[in-house]
């Protein structure tokens, strides 16, 4: 096989329940039970929820999930996280605006599964640059992720279409040109 070690996804936000946070935490539970898979999620973000940090604490310990939680990133530690990730999530169960975050997960070439939510859908392209799941659907989002753990070439070439996207949307001189 010519990926031995796992998939990474990689959820960076506030932790609390309109993120979605929840959700990735059962999608993963759904997905854990496939033992040909190999995978691992990096959460990284402040909790805002004490029963939601209960919870998912709770069925990461309960069910041996392949999670590792850290505490909020920035700077290069930040870019860390995205550099080891080879795919990203950011599932809100409510509207966002347009995040940054998403953005930021382009610039780094990751595919992106994410609601539809707000603008998200000006930056994730369905079956392009990744996935748009249904809001508050762990069954949809661990469909797509074991997608794009499967196919990890798929996974590249919509890594490489979000840079490309990035590139013609998203960089400063793009922004500031679309905003004139």
């Amino acid at each position: 096989h010519a990926y031995s070690r796992p998939v990474r996804f990689l959820f960076l936000s506030n932790l609390f329940d309109a993120k979605g946070i929840r959700d990735v935490v059962d999608a993963v539970k759904m997905l854990n039970v496939k033992k040909d898979l190999g995978f691992h999620l990096d959460v990284a973000g402040s909790w805002l929820d004490e029963s939601v940090k209960a919870y998912c604490l709770g069925q990461a310990k309960e069910h041996g999930l392949p999670v590792t939680f850290f505490p909020p990133v920035s700077g290069e530690e930040k870019l860390e996280r995205f550099s080891e990730a080879d795919v990203f999530i950011f599932t809100p169960r409510e509207p966002e605006g347009h995040p940054w975050v998403i953005v930021e997960a382009m610039a780094a070439a990751l595919p992106v599964l994410a609601t539809d939510q707000g603008a998200i859908k000006e930056s994730v392209m369905d079956g392009d640059n990744g996935f748009i799941v249904k809001t508050h659907d762990p069954a949809d989002l661990a469909g797509k992720m074991e997608f794009l753990a499967r196919d990890r070439e798929r996974a590249k070439s919509m890594g490489r279409r979000s840079y490309e996207l990035y590139n013609l949307k998203f960089t400063e001189e793009k922004m500031v040109e679309n905003y004139v």
